[in-house]
Order: C-alpha cells, then sequence, then structure tokens
C-alpha cells in the first residue's frame, strides 16, 4: 500500500529538501524532493558496510562486522571466532569526537599507560581498553540485546562453547541517533568495532578473565557498491515507511513553495541572494507531471530575492524586496495576471534577514520579518548592506528604554576609526542611558498580518521579540509556530547560543514579546556566562550617561534593554516547542496532518544549516542539513530527526547531490 502524504507538510519536505538540493548540492543540478510513505519492503537499496576484524593482545580472534541502514532500520551482525567460550563478551562501536577517523591500535599502545592493565603480570605488553582510547575513542553504542546507546549495556553476546559470537540486532536509526544526543553515528565508516574479553595472567601468577580486554579491532568501512551508489545517488537518510522522491529538477534557488485547492505545486526560484543582485530570473513555477511551467517572471516587476509562497482563491502571495531595497510582499494571479504590490517599506529588511515564510487564515496575510544584524547593534559584519542603505538599523516594535550601552567598533563608512553604536541605532550613534528608541509599525524581528483588501489600514503586529522569525504553519486549533534563525557568533555583541528554536505563536493574543535581543533561543537571560563569547570576538562596551559622560564597562555580554522601564515582563519559556542545534537555522516549517496516524499533529522543521566560520568561529562541525520533528506538547524538548543526509553537513561536500 503506498499512499502520498499530506498537503502542507508535503510542500515543507519538497522545500526543505529542495534547500538540500539547491542551495547547498550541486548548484548545476538542483532539485525538488518529496518524502513519501511506501510500505512495501525493499522499495530502498540498503546502505552496506563491514568490518574485517583482526586481533589484539595475541587473541587469535578472528572473524568480521557488518552493518546495514535499510528502510529507517540499523542492523549490525558480529561473527567472531576464537572467542573465550561460555563466557560473556562486551562489544561496542567506538568513535572519536568532532567526526575524525577512528583507527585500531597499534603495538606500541601497550606502553602508553603504565600498569596498565592493572594487576597482570606483563601489563606492558597488553593493550588496555584506556590505552587504545586515542585511536579508537569512547564507547558509543554497545552491541547488545538493544544496541544501547553508551552507558549500561544491556544483556552482551555470550561466547558458546566452541568460542564462537554469532550476534544479530536491529534498532530503529533515528531512535538510536537520538538516544546518542550530540554524537552522530554517521558516517559510519569513521568508527570502529572493538570486541573484548580474554585471559591474562595475574600478578600472582594465576590466570583469569578480563572482560574488558580488547581482543579484536576492525575499522569500518563501506562496500564498494554502497560507497559507488551513494556517488551517483541521493545521500538521504529517511525513517522506515518513507521514502525520498525527486519530484522535478533543472530549478535553481529554490526558496518555498505552495499547493493550490487542485492540488497542483507552485514553486518560487528566488532570483538573487543576500545582496540586491540578481543571479537569475525570479520566477514562479507551476510543477506538473515532473515538468515545470513558468506562471510569472518577476524580473521587471520586483528585486529579488523572493523568498515566501502561499496559494488562496486563485492568487499567489509572495515576499520580496521593493526597488527602495525594503522588505514588501506582493501578490498574482495563478495563471500569471494581475500582478498587484500589496505592501512595502520594512526596513529591516534592507539587511541580510528578509520577509518571508507567507501563510493565509482566516482571510488574514501572516508574514515573518527578520531584525537587521545579529543582536541589535549594526557593526561590521553587516556592511555591505549598511554601504548600500547607511541609515540600516535594527527596529523595534514598542518603545524601549535603553541601558546606555555602546559598542566600539570600526566607522567603515568613512576612516575607519573606533566609533560607538547603540543598540537599535544607526553606525555611529550613540544611546543613552534612559533614553527610549520609538518603536515602529513596520518593526523587525516580528510576525505580522493584514487584510488583502486594506494591507495599510489594516496591518497588525502579531508577535515581536524574534531574531528571525522564518516558516509559518498553523495546526488545526489555530495555534501558530515558527522557526527562529538564533543568533550568531558575530558582529560588537556576539552571542554563544546553546540552541535556535520552533516557537509558538497565540493570534488571538497579538503583541507578546519574546525576548529578542536579550535572551537566548531556550529563552533563557543573556547574562548566564555560558551565553559568552571570546573576549578577542566581544567589542568594548561603554555606557553613555544622560549627561553624555562615557564610561568603558569591558567585554562582556549583558542586557541592553531596561525592561522594568520599557514594560517587558521576562519572555514565557513554555512557548519554546523545540530545541534544535545552534546554527542549524530552522526555515521551513509544517504540521502533520491527521492522515499521518500517529504522528499527526506534529510539527515538522527544516534545518537549513550553518554558515561557519563567517556565522560562528568556534563552530567544529556542521549543523543543520536535515528535517526533524517535535511534539508540540513538550515544550523545551530537543528536535529529533526525520531526514537526514548519510553524512552531517551539506551534500556537496558528500560527493552526491541529495
Amino acid at each position: 500500500m503506498r499512499r502520498r502524504l499530506g498537503t502542507r507538510l508535503g510542500a515543507v519536505a519538497v522545500g526543505s529538501l529542495a534547500l538540500f538540493g539547491a542551495a547547498c548540492a550541486d548548484r548545476s543540478q538542483p532539485m525538488a524532493t518529496e518524502v513519501d510513505a511506501d510500505h512495501r519492503e525493499g522499495h530502498s537499496n540498503p546502505m552496506l558496510y563491514v568490518a574485517q576484524l583482526t586481533p589484539l593482545n595475541n587473541s587469535g580472534v578472528q572473524g568480521a562486522a557488518a552493518f546495514a541502514i535499510h528502510n529507517g532500520e540499523f542492523t549490525a551482525r558480529v561473527f567472531a571466532t576464537g572467542m573465550a567460550p561460555n563466557l560473556v563478551h562486551p562489544q561496542h562501536i567506538h568513535g572519536l569526537p568532532n567526526f575524525q577517523n577512528s583507527t585500531c591500535p597499534g603495538p606500541d599502545a601497550a606502553n602508553r599507560i603504565p600498569n596498565s592493565p592493572a594487576n597482570v603480570a606483563n601489563p606492558d605488553q597488553l593493550i588496555s581498553i584506556q590505552e587504545g582510547l586515542p585511536e579508537y575513542g569512547p564507547v558509543r553504542v554497545h552491541l547488545d540485546n538493544r544496541l544501547t546507546a553508551a552507558g549500561a549495556p544491556g544483556t552482551l553476546p555470550t561466547a558458546n562453547a566452541a568460542g564462537v559470537v554469532n550476534y544479530l540486532q536491529k534498532r530503529p536509526l533515528a531512535e538510536l541517533q537520538d538516544a546518542l544526543g550530540d554524537f552522530q553515528l554517521l558516517p559510519l565508516e569513521e568508527k570502529v568495532v572493538v570486541l573484548h574479553g580474554g585471559f591474562v595472567t595475574g600478578a600472582d601468577g594465576q590466570q583469569r578473565y578480563e572482560p574488558s580486554l580488547p581482543v579484536a579491532c576492525a575499522e569500518i568501512r563501506m562496500t564498494d557498491e554502497t560507497e559507488l551508489r551513494q556517488r551517483q545517488e541521493n545521500v538521504l537518510v529517511v525513517p522506515a515507511g518513507f521514502r525520498a522522491e525527486k519530484v522535478v529538477g533543472g530549478l535553481s534557488f529554490t526558496t518555498e513553495m505552495a499547493f493550490d485547492d487542485q492540488g497542483r505545486l507552485y514553486v518560487v526560484e528566488a532570483g538573487g541572494g543576500f545582496q540586491p543582485v540578481e543571479f537569475r530570473a525570479p520566477r514562479i513555477l507551476r510543477i506538473e507531471n515532473g515538468q515545470t511551467h513558468e506562471v510569472i517572471n518577476l524580473s521587471n516587476h520586483v528585486v529579488p530575492p523572493v523568498v515566501g509562497l502561499a496559494w488562496d482563491n486563485g492568487w499567489l502571495y509572495f515576499s520580496h524586496r521593493d526597488t527602495d531595497d525594503s522588505g514588501a510582499l506582493s501578490r498574482v494571479r495563478d495563471d500569471g495576471t494581475e500582478l498587484q504590490k500589496l505592501i512595502t517599506g520594512f526596513e529591516t529588511a534592507k539587511a541580510e534577514h528578509f520577509m518571508n515564510g507567507v501563510e493565509i487564515r482566516n482571510g488574514w496575510v501572516y508574514f515573518g520579518i527578520g531584525q537587521a544584524g545579529n543582536s541589535a547593534v549594526v557593526g561590521m559584519d553587516i556592511a555591505p548592506f549598511v554601504r548600500q542603505n547607511p541609515g540600516l538599523r535594527p527596529q523595534p516594535c514598542r518603545d524601549l528604554v535603553m541601558r546606555g550601552h555602546n559598542f566600539e567598533g570600526p566607522n567603515f563608512l568613512e576612516n575607519g576609526d573606533p566609533v560607538l553604536t547603540g543598540p537599535y541605532s544607526r553606525l555611529g550613534q550613540v544611546r543613552q542611558e534612559g533614553e527610549t528608541v520609538a518603536g515602529v509599525r513596520k518593526c523587525g524581528g516580528a510576525i505580522h498580518r493584514f487584510q488583502p483588501d486594506d494591507p495599510e489600514g489594516s496591518l497588525q503586529m502579531v508577535a515581536w521579540g524574534m531574531r528571525q522569525p522564518i516558516g509559518l504553519a498553523f495546526n488545526q486549533q489555530g495555534e501558530l509556530f515558527t522557526g527562529e534563525n538564533g543568533y550568531d557568533v558575530r558582529g560588537l555583541r556576539p552571542v554563544n547560543d546553546e540552541f535556535d528554536a520552533t516557537l509558538r505563536i497565540n493570534p488571538d493574543q497579538p503583541g507578546r514579546w519574546y525576548g529578542f535581543p536579550d535572551f537566548s533561543a531556550a529563552r533563557e537571560p543573556l547574562t548566564l556566562d555560558k551565553f559568552e563569547s571570546p573576549d578577542r570576538l566581544q567589542a568594548p562596551i561603554f555606557r553613555v550617561g544622560q549627561d553624555g559622560s562615557r564610561e568603558r564597562l569591558g567585554t562582556f555580554l549583558d542586557f541592553i534593554i531596561d525592561h522594568q522601564a520599557s514594560g517587558l515582563p521576562a519572555p514565557d519559556r513554555n512557548l519554546v516547542v523545540g530545541l534544535h542545534p545552534f546554527n542549524s537555522s530552522p526555515s521551513g516549517i509544517d504540521v502533520a496532518p491527521q492522515a499521518w496516524g500517529a504522528m499527526a499533529g506534529g510539527i515538522f522543521v527544516a534545518e537549513w544549516g550553518d554558515l561557519a566560520p563567517p556565522t560562528n568561529p568556534l563552530r567544529e562541525r556542521s549543523a543543520g542539513f536535515r528535517v526533524v520533528r517535535m511534539d508540540p506538547n513538550r515544550p523545551q524538548s530537543r528536535v529529533e530527526m526525520f531526514v537526514q543526509n548519510r553524512r552531517p553537513g551539506p551534500a556537496s561536500e558528500q560527493g552526491a547531490r541529495g
């Protein structure tokens, strides 16, 4: 039985995975992809791995291990001879952190730690489990009856009377990866298998069984057939019962998509990048039977990039830049006729964060817009946008009272000399202690809505105090959800956050402040030490008093808003639905329909991925480049993997198109 899943959720799967293909993989052959449910067996090729065991500590153990990933299941098998008969033998997958290649230890490792293993006659002739750690790393997965992720193992295999271990076990890959936490099981070919348990001669001359003694090791490698296929095909790992299917190819910079009431798919080609430079024509396309049909070429109508897209009652609504680079939202008939600009003039869209996430409900057009800059202070990190628009600054939705903190950085618009810049200010403009920054109607870092027949008159701010809300989705109860691209470690006020977030919004209670720029993605105060960046990355802070006096405070992360004077309560942490890895950039979002059974009502989010090192020089490995899910009834929980690449990071780094 095969069923195509969802309408809007199908769109998210397509949109998010199109980012894998179009934005992050082989740019000459971008593709849109859709996740389908397929309950037939054998509908996808397994990923196969082998590991040829070699003996350690003169054990004489021989054999092999094999692993398979198929239909969302992880299968492990070990066959070994020469093991101590009728005894329990621990066996593990070991792995080094940060995607380093694990290897098997050589004989010299036996001399690494004095008297290890302990209480044996000749410890310098034996490799203990601790002495092998620099080569193969800590235990990551116990090859036991449950494929337990580190910690206390379950039931371990016992060799038979002939000294043979014959082991086989399965576990859902997503479940195993969730149990591993931040450590990534894939790529498996960077890991090793180690078997343990052998007899040693004790210091008293007596033989005894040492269950932790390494007796065999094998470096895992992908089979030649699997490696070749992975380079030729997509590299997606999907859950059991699902498969990734190419819908259309030949797209360029796809950013969003929507379905009409007939189930026809529309796709936006952005036509631009961060800067207002046109790489290719911005277009809206209709996809039918694997073919693209141009609805409208927007080259002569808007400034790219075109980002959001939604269909309603014969109209396609989309967000873009206007001729002055400000954020705007327009609509066009789905046959390409009658183009209308509805609203414009959102100044913060002149920076790196655009208007996006168009969604329509009960006659209202909803959209998100990011704040200018990283954390409410203009600096060198957005210099190209400031040079284009020198008055560019972050803009709040409500009046804010400042604490007088100003940040020192180069005046890149003039001579490069040091200059102080305050929060919510243009470059070189200071904010005094107690000064009020006026809120603006078309503010950034917010979700807005309007009615199409009177866009300017009906414009309302729904929620604010977010860095970059991106992607919107309603559930059946009318709750609104958005992904938030959190802080970066950049600019004059870098924030070394722990997470990005998916947030719950109540449209019936508009005006709630969500904590930016003084609270983290998990809505904790940024005054906590864990959010500090190294001093070398922070700008000196000067407090400017009401009399204009200046006091150097140092380099540290602190509140910049007087919350009490501004009437801002601390944000409600229960409004955080899911916590994503820091810099993973949650973007496309949707809610699973009732047809998804046990998954119905779940939130699915595409993590666009990081742009490190420019966005975070402290990051050691990629984040994002996957689709995750979360339960909206479990606030502040970490997201669970749903679809990901075989290796962390973009498909273009894996010799495949994604």
